[in-house]
């Protein structure tokens, strides 16, 4: 586990460095992008190759992003997996805590995720944050938040046994 954690945190420098945290220009460009493609006219006879071969790129692209996509959450989601199951291990064999408190501690957390992040969505709301801070926030929290798993991080970082 605390490989893991490790392998987590070296993406702190990764998610600083490649989250941008102004959208407007991206944004921007996908407008003027969209306007673009709206407004065309048919192409001439000559450019149907031109467009066809920008209709592959584009559809590449798209195939790319996708699959990226679908492997980032296939990854998310066993690593999420993997520490809900890790825990539920160490509060058993460590703490000695019976699997029905673990039961009604996973369940816990479930139903807490709603309305936590409903207060994180208002807050959001309120101080008027963008896309782009949030996302580096929750990133930076989660790849921060692995240390815990770390043997000693817990007393060191929170002052616990």
């Amino acid at each position: 586990s605390g490989v893991i954690g490790l392998w987590w945190l070296s993406l702190v420098p990764m998610i600083w460095r490649f989250v941008p945290t102004d959208l407007h220009t991206c944004l921007s460009a996908k407008d003027r992008r969209d306007v673009g493609a709206e407004g065309a006219k048919a192409p001439a006879a000559g450019a149907e190759t031109a467009a066809s071969t920008e209709c592959f790129k584009n559809e590449a692209a798209r195939k790319t992003i996708w699959w990226a996509a679908v492997l980032y959450e296939l990854e998310r989601t066993v690593s999420q997996v993997a520490i809900e199951v890790v825990a539920s291990l160490l509060l058993e064999i460590e703490f000695g805590w019976h699997p029905d408190s673990i039961g009604m501690l996973v369940a816990l957390g479930f139903i807490l995720g709603v309305p936590i992040n409903e207060v994180f969505l208002f807050a959001r709301r309120a101080l008027q944050l963008p896309d782009a801070t949030s996302a580096r926030f929750c990133a930076m929290l989660g790849t921060v938040s692995t240390l815990l798993l770390w043997p000693g991080a817990g007393a060191s970082l929170l002052g616990s046994d």
